[in-house]
C-alpha cells in the first residue's frame, strides 16, 4: 500500500477531468449495491487528497475513489481480482 501511495503521491489528479464524481456516500453505496464493495484501504496523497480502495469481500471486484478536501468523490479506477501483498519486514526475511 505504500508504494500504491507513493505513486499516486506523484500523480496530480484533475476532478473535472473526472466523470464518476458524486458524494462519497453515493458512491459507497452505488458500488456495495452493485458489488458487495466496501472500504478496505485508504491513504492520503497530497494537499489533502486522499485515495480510497474498496473491495468485494472474495477480492473478485475493487474501484479506486479520490476524495478531495472539498469533499467531492471520484471514482478513477476498477477492476478484477484484488489481492492483498504478503509484507516482510526488514531483518525478517530469511
Amino acid at each position: 500500500m505504500r508504494l500504491l501511495i507513493a505513486v499516486l503521491a506523484g500523480m496530480t489528479f484533475s476532478v473535472s477531468a473526472m466523470a464518476l464524481c458524486a458524494p462519497l456516500s453515493a458512491i459507497q453505496k452505488s458500488l456495495w449495491d452493485a458489488y458487495k464493495e466496501q472500504p478496505s484501504h485508504i491513504g492520503v496523497v497530497n494537499n489533502g487528497t486522499a485515495v480510497q480502495i474498496l473491495t468485494s469481500a472474495n477480492g473478485e471486484t475493487w474501484s479506486m475513489i479520490v476524495l478531495t478536501p472539498d469533499g467531492v468523490a471520484c471514482t478513477v479506477a476498477a477492476g478484477t481480482d484484488w489481492s492483498g501483498v504478503v509484507k516482510v519486514r526488514r531483518g525478517m526475511e530469511g
